[in-house]
């Protein structure tokens, strides 16, 4: 049916597998290859946010730093890495934004977009020795006008 199919219903896959934003790396390559997948829908909150490729797979497995034993850091080589990470960026925190303790890292400031959120992630993420990274980040609050 599939191979003479003249509309999408005909010739679509009815047992969708999807992943969720935050789901692991590794873990998307295995269910690719178990399930012989080419590309991966990503659902947020049950909606269409994106598709994750066997390309942009090997893409971000081949840039990941390889993992680092974290006890060999203390946490204030971990918190000067965060902030070199994200120095000369827009977004970037200053060095009183950033707090690492026990190889977590907090992070404290205003955003101006989940986009910013989301680079400041990945920056703090990709410093090796860092185990989990936990926000306290906002975005701008609405000043009432008098």
């Amino acid at each position: 049916m599939k191979e003479h199919g003249h509309v999408v219903g005909d010739v679509m896959c009815d047992q969708v597998i999807s992943i969720s934003e935050d789901f692991p790396l590794d873990k998307i390559a295995d269910l690719m290859e178990r399930r012989h997948l080419k590309r991966v829908p990503v659902l947020k909150d049950g909606k269409l946010v994106g598709i994750v490729s066997r390309s942009n797979l090997i893409r971000a497995l081949a840039s990941a730093a390889p993992a680092v034993n974290s006890a060999s850091h203390d946490d204030a080589s971990l918190r000067d890495a965060i902030v070199l990470e994200m120095h000369g960026k827009p977004w970037g925190l200053p060095k009183q934004g950033v707090l690492v303790r026990d190889g977590v890292a907090h992070l404290w400031g205003v955003i101006e977009s989940e986009e910013e959120k989301r680079a400041i992630r990945i920056a703090a993420e990709g410093v090796p020795g860092v185990k989990r990274v936990e926000y306290h980040l906002e975005l701008p609050g609405v000043i009432p006008t008098l």
